[in-house]
């Protein structure tokens, strides 16, 4: 074939090689989309976002010694999903009728639009608070007037339920369940913790959020994603509540095993988040200020396996090791908290 003759033949076939060409490379790159495993580290399958930001308390030492011969020993799978949050996006306008529902008039007292918790609307009513954030609520009432109405602890909790109902928007009732409580007993105006229902003044309830079985934490391990307090004839004093449109589970990881994460403990690499003397009904003498306190040997006690959704998220809701252990100052028995990332 001449030279003249190949041109000819080739600029005949060109449209059909190009559109074989195209078509190839376009089933190629389906295919390597659809086969990416996102945020993984193709080496050894581990997640490729960081691990979430523990915030140790300041000024908190370093135990000298960390005893674990006492861990009550737990039962841990071998992975776990990381999660996605879906916040509820709250308009201005819904600010407003979650503050009718709680007995506020409809305009804010103020609106501070630079916050952590973004647009943030504030409500002052009498003895009553209110703080609105995009994920956020605080409710307060100091009034000190008693409606001398005492009821069960059952038909408080029933009270407690139906004014998380009334609040619309943000589901704080829907599938959760009361998983502890806390009594306390006023003294000169002070809440002081109380050992029992039938002494105490104010009844608190901590209702969480559950992840896969493990519930969701914070900062601060002793809050619950929604805590509401009762004086006993049925008046709210306190609501504290973060709230979430839903939570996707991403492709699951595997977690540290319990043996390598208790070996990391005692090495210092847990991020120690709370330390407290507690009072005999193993509540914070200091209800409402927990310090820092030097720790010479802590002997851990308890574990257990939870998510955590840090003050700064950025990235998915993680796993983590919770270690309790306890201290000796002073000839009292103090309590300790310990985050350790599960990945």
């Amino acid at each position: 074939m001449t030279l003249t003759g190949f041109a000819k033949t080739f600029k005949k076939l060109f449209p059909y090689v190009a559109f074989v060409f195209v078509v190839a490379l376009f089933i190629s790159l389906i295919f390597l989309r659809t086969n990416k495993t996102p945020q993984t580290d193709k080496k050894d399958g581990t997640p490729g976002f960081s691990p979430p930001l523990i915030k140790e308390k300041s000024l908190q030492n370093k135990p000298s010694l960390i005893d674990s011969s006492n861990l009550e020993s737990i039962s841990v799978p071998k992975n776990l999903p990381p999660y996605e949050v879906k916040n509820l996006v709250l308009s201005e306008q819904d600010a407003k009728i979650i503050a009718q529902s709680l007995g506020f008039p409809p305009e804010p007292s103020s609106i501070d639009p630079n916050t952590q918790d973004g647009n943030q609307y504030s409500w002052k009513s009498g003895n009553k608070n209110l703080v609105l954030g995009e994920t956020n609520l605080r409710y307060t009432n100091t009034e000190s007037e008693s409606k001398n109405i005492v009821t069960s602890e059952k038909e408080l909790e029933k009270v407690a339920f139906n004014f998380l109902l009334k609040i619309p928007k943000l589901h704080l009732a829907s599938e959760r369940n009361v998983t502890a409580k806390k009594y306390f007993k006023f003294d000169n105006k002070t809440l002081k913790s109380s050992n029992a229902y039938t002494a105490a003044d104010v009844v608190e309830f901590s209702i969480p959020v559950n992840l896969t079985g493990y519930t969701l934490v914070d900062e601060s391990p002793q809050t619950a994603t929604t805590r509401i307090r009762l004086k006993k004839d049925g008046e709210v004093i306190l609501l504290d509540t973060r709230y979430f449109e839903g939570f996707l589970a991403q492709e699951e990881y595997g977690i540290k095993s319990l043996e390598q994460t208790i070996g990391e403990v005692k090495l210092n690499k847990g991020k120690i988040v709370y330390t407290a003397i507690p009072d005999e009904n193993n509540q914070a003498q200091e209800l409402f200020r927990v310090s820092p306190v030097n720790i010479e040997n802590l002997v851990l006690k308890r574990v257990n396996l939870a998510y955590l959704y840090p003050d700064e998220l950025n990235g998915p809701i993680q796993p983590i090791y919770i270690f309790e252990g306890n201290f000796t100052k002073d000839n009292q028995t103090g309590l300790a908290i310990i985050y350790l990332p599960a990945y």
